[in-house]
């Protein structure tokens, strides 16, 4: 079973966010992001890959989106991987969009980018 979570980050003209579909809690998700991703140029190039089946320590290559055993240090991407469409990062305005979206739905995590402190403060969402 997975757990679903969205990574948000502060952008000049509101916030981006891009799901992600495995291991949203803290020890997985969370983990991986403040460990791996506070640079401002790696979450540049996370938040380029658009959604995610699966965050790992490094954004690497394209790859078989189904071969789990290529590499388990590379994030996988419904775009870049599997040539999804409509999967790239959404911008919104307000945080309440965030909230009323429909990749939120089924997200049990989000995870919001604070620049200033070079750290993601997770939030468990309550249905």
């Amino acid at each position: 079973m997975s757990t679903n979570s969205l990574i948000i980050r502060k952008i000049s003209s509101g916030y981006e966010y891009i799901y992600c579909h495995w291991d949203g809690y803290p020890e997985g998700v969370g983990k991986t992001l403040n460990q791996h991703y506070t640079d401002k140029q790696k979450i540049n190039r996370l938040f380029a890959l658009g959604d995610l089946s699966s965050l790992e320590s490094e954004i690497g290559k394209k790859h078989d989106f189904n071969d789990n055993n290529i590499n388990d240090t590379w994030t996988t991407s419904y775009k870049r991987d599997r040539e999804d469409e409509n999967t790239q990062s959404t911008k919104t305005i307000t945080f309440q969009q965030v909230e009323f979206s429909k990749k939120h739905s089924t997200a049990e995590y989000i995870y919001l980018y604070i620049p200033e402190y070079k750290t993601w403060l997770p939030r468990k969402i309550f249905k």
